[in-house]
């Protein structure tokens, strides 16, 4: 394991910690809420625990060509877990024993409260699983795009053509609209109010319909995505380098383009290699 420490400005920076070498590419990272790491790579699924990789017993699905292992947990403690091109499997909170609950593709899943929702790939409507009895399934027409977790609890946002839509799980109605420019790839609420958007090579805040001057924008490069964090924080994904945008966070240059980006508990990061098996942990420095 390697420390590094980052000093700017005469204060010490973020401490970014090298874990050692996944045992093959890192598809996916979640830290659980009881702290446990979970690391899914093309060759199946691992605990870390932050010296070594265990392999998860009972994990229903092999080597994968899949370019993400999307990996979630519901309020019952379940973890939910597969891969774009190989379905998706529930793992009990009590037995740790496996339940394959999808044998099809899909484009991502979004844990909402004790609910997993699942975005179909194609034209095919979404799903609502409830994580207590998971043979009971609801259709959700409204996730016909790009599906993910809002800052409020009980909700979920899709992005379409252009606007974001927040829709409240327990009615599957649609709780607020926001308007977007056109040309846009994701956008993505921060609970203040503004939805962030990555627009051609800009990263924009809008409000209202409406662009507004917020403090950080920069241009973008084509490997760059927002990923939802906690507490209505968003991360900027981008080529070496990843940084918060409620409250603003700068962290240091990574050694690598990041393709797995994921908060965990105490405001600590886990960031994985695009295409490789390197596992950094960052101390954000957000208190929790």
């Amino acid at each position: 394991v390697l420390l590094v420490c980052l000093a700017g400005g005469g204060h010490a920076g973020p401490a970014v910690v090298t874990h050692p070498l996944a045992p093959s590419r890192i598809l996916g990272v979640f830290e659980a809420a009881d702290g446990r790491v979970f690391v899914g790579c093309a060759d199946g699924l691992y605990r870390f625990d932050g010296l070594r990789y265990q392999r998860v017993d009972g994990y229903p699905f092999g080597a994968t060509t899949s370019e993400k292992i999307q990996i979630q947990q519901t309020d019952d403690g379940a973890i939910w877990v597969g891969g774009d091109s190989q379905g998706l499997a529930r793992m009990d909170p009590g037995t740790g024993s496996f339940r394959v609950i999808l044998n099809e593709p899909f484009r991502n899943i979004v844990a909402v409260g004790n609910t997993i929702l699942v975005r179909h790939a194609g034209a095919k409507p979404g799903l609502a699983v409830d994580s207590a009895r998971p043979e009971v399934r609801r259709t959700v027409e409204s996730i016909d795009n790009q599906l993910f977790a809002g800052p409020v609890p009980g909700s979920f946002w899709v992005n379409r053509h252009n606007e974001a839509v927040e829709f409240d799980l327990s009615t599957m109605e649609a709780r607020a609209v926001r308007g977007l420019p056109r040309e846009y790839s994701i956008a993505l609420p921060d609970g203040q109010g503004r939805t962030w958007v990555i627009t051609g090579e800009r990263l924009e805040a809008w409000r209202g319909g409406r662009r507004v001057a917020v403090h950080g924008v920069r241009r973008v490069s084509i490997n760059r995505s927002l990923v939802p964090g906690r507490n209505g924080q968003l991360w900027f994904r981008n080529d070496g380098y990843v940084f918060g945008l409620n409250p603003p966070i700068a962290l240091p240059e990574l050694p690598f383009s990041p393709g797995i980006v994921h908060e965990g508990a105490g405001g600590r990061l886990w960031a994985g290699a695009n295409g490789g098996g390197t596992l950094l942990q960052i101390d954000s420095g957000i208190a929790q």
